[in-house]
C-alpha cells in the first residue's frame, strides 16, 4: 500500500511538475561582430525567424519579455546605451554580447514572464578577451530589486594549458534558477567579459485551484493508507 500511495502522489504531483516548459537558447551568431545588439533580441521568441537565429530548447518562449543594457555597477543604474557583439577573441566564443565600456560596467540580460508564468535561467556561457582568464567579474542572478538569487564563480576563462598549450577556452554557468517574477543575469565588469548561448525557460505557473485539488488528493490518499 505504501507503494501504491507513493505512486499515485507521482501521478498527483505531475500535475504541477514543469512538464511544459519551454526554453530558448539566444546565441549571437546571426548579428555582426562590432555593432548593437538589435533592440528586440530574445523578446517573446515563438519561432527562430524574425531575421535573426535562435536555436530552440525545448520549446520557444513567448511568454517571457526580454531587455538588456550595460549596468553601471556604481549605483545599479541602466546605462540605457545597449550591449554590443563582438566575433572573436572572448575564448573560444564566436560572437558574444559585451557592455560597450572599458571598465565599471556589467551586462545585464532582464527576462520578465507574463503572468501565469515563471522564467527559468537554465544555462550560459562566458569568455574573456583577448583568449585569456578574468578574475573576480561579478557573475549573478538577481531579482528586480537587485537582491542576489545566485551568484556564480568569480573566475571568467578565456584559456587553459592542455598539453603544454595554451589553447581558448570558455566559462560554463548553470543557475537553475526559477522565478514568477523578473531575473536578471548579471557579468563581467568590463569590455573583456562576453556572454553566449543563454538557455532559458517560460514555465507554467499552476493555478491555486490546481494546487489546492493536488493537496486534496495527497490528504485522502494518506487517510487511505493509515486506514490499510
Amino acid at each position: 500500500m505504501r507503494n501504491a500511495l507513493y505512486l499515485a502522489a507521482a501521478v498527483l504531483c505531475l500535475g504541477i511538475a514543469p512538464s511544459n516548459s519551454r526554453a530558448t537558447i539566444l546565441n549571437f551568431d546571426s548579428l555582426a561582430g562590432g555593432g548593437f545588439v538589435p533592440s528586440g533580441y530574445g523578446d517573446r521568441v515563438a519561432s527562430e525567424g524574425g531575421g535573426w537565429g535562435y536555436v530552440e530548447g525545448n520549446g520557444w518562449t513567448p511568454a517571457i519579455a526580454v531587455g538588456f543594457d550595460a549596468l553601471r555597477l556604481s549605483d545599479y543604474t541602466l546605462a540605457q546605451g545597449g550591449l554590443r557583439t563582438w566575433g572573436l577573441g572572448f575564448g573560444d566564443l564566436s560572437v558574444v554580447a559585451w557592455p560597450g565600456a572599458e571598465t565599471g560596467y556589467a551586462g545585464v540580460f532582464m527576462f520578465t514572464p507574463d503572468p501565469g508564468y515563471a522564467v527559468r535561467i537554465n544555462s550560459f556561457q562566458l569568455g574573456g578577451y583577448p583568449q585569456r582568464d578574468w578574475e573576480n567579474q561579478p557573475v549573478l542572478v538577481t531579482d528586480e530589486n537587485w537582491n542576489v538569487l545566485w551568484t556564480g564563480d568569480p573566475h571568467v576563462e578565456g584559456s587553459d594549458l592542455e598539453a603544454d598549450t595554451i589553447v581558448a577556452t570558455h566559462s560554463e554557468y548553470a543557475p537553475g534558477v526559477t522565478r514568477s517574477g523578473p531575473l536578471y543575469l548579471i557579468f563581467g565588469d568590463n569590455w573583456n567579459i562576453g556572454i553566449d548561448m543563454i538557455d532559458f525557460d517560460q514555465v507554467p505557473v499552476p493555478e491555486p485551484g490546481t494546487l489546492s485539488l493536488v493537496g486534496l488528493g495527497l490528504a485522502l490518499l494518506a487517510g487511505r493508507a493509515r486506514r490499510n
